[in-house]
């Protein structure tokens, strides 16, 4: 065993021994996940966020640990693995065994051989909103790619089986355009983040829902009054909390791309783009907050927009949405 192995593998002993550990299960989409924490308010956060789908191939169980300093002490992790506490400072070490991203607040350890992950903070208000809102990110990126899948940034909606993925960078209205679909004959699988899994011999390429709640902006809440009563934690200062699904949906094969483009009091189209287009709204997002496994999402996202429809979705009217992408969804065999 290499000294990064060992110096890894001795954090990793430690947060496996820890005691006295609030348990619990969750699934995200097809990943069941059994859960160690040292703060229940880090059951709830899980819990109130995650979506298990109507499936029947669930994924093998990965463990995953959520601990602070309480009870795995920060002086006993070796200085490269400590948390920066500076912003912007990020660490990627990777081993043949171990992926592990030290960042601002947290350190995150992934060990292959044991299919375990371990999430440390200094404290439970030492999360950051992003990641107690969005649980997990970096665990299920890690687990998705073990399974030569992918969390792409981006927004799902499906129709008898088949769904469109929403792409755009920053500001595009991902989630603005997601919600216009609710209480519509579209199912919503994602606003912002989605799991993916290629096309094999045996089934086409397939899109997962994993979070049931999204994030909108007071200015959605505005243009989408009907948002109010799925808020669950308001925020008009930032991005409110909402329920987006309520009940566990099934996956859907990916018939299309749609790169959003916002067009105000312009109509509502859809319209043939290039792979490359769509490639450049969806690729950059997904690969910044990736930190590690970059190469192979940039492979499976091109893999899976190059063999898939891709259209330009021009937002004018939020109320035509909707139509646009069920009639884009029916138009395909």
């Amino acid at each position: 065993m290499s000294e990064a192995d060992a110096a890894i593998a001795s954090v990793l002993q430690r947060a496996l021994a820890v005691q006295g550990l609030t348990h619990a299960q969750a699934a995200f989409g097809p990943m069941q996940l059994e859960l160690g924490c040292d703060d229940d308010e880090f059951v709830r956060s899980v819990q109130r966020a995650a979506i298990a789908e109507q499936s029947a191939h669930a994924w093998p169980t990965l463990r995953v640990l959520m601990l602070t300093a309480a009870s795995l002490p920060l002086e006993h992790l070796p200085t490269p693995l400590r948390p920066t506490f500076r912003h912007a400072a990020v660490r990627v070490i990777t081993t043949p065994r171990f992926s592990c991203l030290v960042n601002q607040h947290l350190l995150w350890v992934a060990d292959r051989q044991s299919a375990t992950v371990l999430r440390w903070s200094l404290s439970c208000e030492a999360v950051p909103d992003w990641e107690s809102t969005r649980p997990l990110r970096y665990a299920l990126n890690w687990w998705a790619a073990e399974h030569g899948s992918a969390l792409l940034h981006a927004g799902v909606v499906a129709y008898q089986g088949k769904s469109v993925i929403l792409t755009g960078k920053g500001g595009t209205g991902k989630s603005t355009t997601v919600c216009a679909c609710l209480d519509s004959p579209l199912s919503v699988l994602a606003d912002d983040y989605c799991l993916v899994q290629p096309a094999t011999a045996d089934s086409d390429a397939t899109a997962h829902a994993l979070f049931r709640v999204g994030h909108v902006d007071a200015q959605t809440i505005a243009l989408l009054p009907s948002l109010r009563s799925r808020v669950i934690v308001d925020d008009p200062q930032s991005k409110s909390l909402v329920r987006l699904i309520e009940q566990p949906p099934r996956p859907a094969s990916i018939a299309a791309f749609a790169s959003i483009t916002r067009a105000p009091g312009a109509d509502t189209l859809m319209r043939p783009t290039s792979a490359s287009a769509v490639l450049q709204q969806a690729a950059p997002s997904t690969i910044a907050q990736s930190y590690a496994g970059q190469e192979h999402i940039w492979r499976v996202l091109t893999q899976m927009v190059q063999s898939s429809i891709c259209v330009d979705l021009q937002v004018g009217s939020l109320s035509d949405v909707p139509q646009a992408l069920l009639q884009t969804l029916r138009d395909q065999p």
